[in-house]
């Protein structure tokens, strides 16, 4: 899903349903602390926040054994589906030069509430894999610097 629409879709949902909040939202981040972790993954860490457009925030620093730029993305879908409610979910997913990002939103059910978010992946080789791809592929990627809430990065304005 584009980024626009998955901000229309985001607004539509948030316009109508509660944002998930005490031990609803709690429950959802101690299970994205648990399942978004395995193979590729250094270190991951899910937390909540009182912004209503993303309630939770998930930072993943990929480990050295990522093969493509595309594994992140693949890493971050394999712990989102993991998480995600069934009744309803929605991602929006973009490959940066420094991180790969997935917004997502999910509802339990149609008349309850919804938890949305952003995770990004990130590590020294996902930086080098996707120079490379920029390189061999001539396909320049949005530059896309980490927000500051992800732990261990500068922010790139501070460069």
């Amino acid at each position: 899903m584009t980024s626009d629409a998955f901000d229309e879709l985001l607004s539509a949902i948030s316009s109508r349903l509660a944002p998930g909040e005490g031990d609803n939202l709690r429950g959802f981040v101690l299970d994205a602390n648990a399942l978004f972790g395995g193979s590729g993954v250094d270190d991951f860490r899910a937390t909540s926040t009182a912004y209503r457009q993303e309630l939770v925030r998930i930072s993943v620093r990929l480990d050295e054994t990522l093969e493509s730029a595309r594994d992140a993305a693949t890493i971050l879908l394999r712990g989102w589906q993991s998480c995600a409610y069934r009744h309803f979910q929605a991602t929006s997913l973009t490959l940066f030069r420094e991180a790969a990002r997935l917004r997502f939103v999910t509802v339990v059910s149609s008349e309850s509430f919804f938890v949305s978010g952003t995770a990004f992946a990130w590590g020294a080789r996902y930086s080098s894999l996707t120079a490379m791809l920029e390189e061999r592929h001539q396909l320049p990627l949005l530059s896309g610097g980490l927000p500051d809430w992800v732990p261990g990065q500068l922010n790139r304005q501070q460069l």
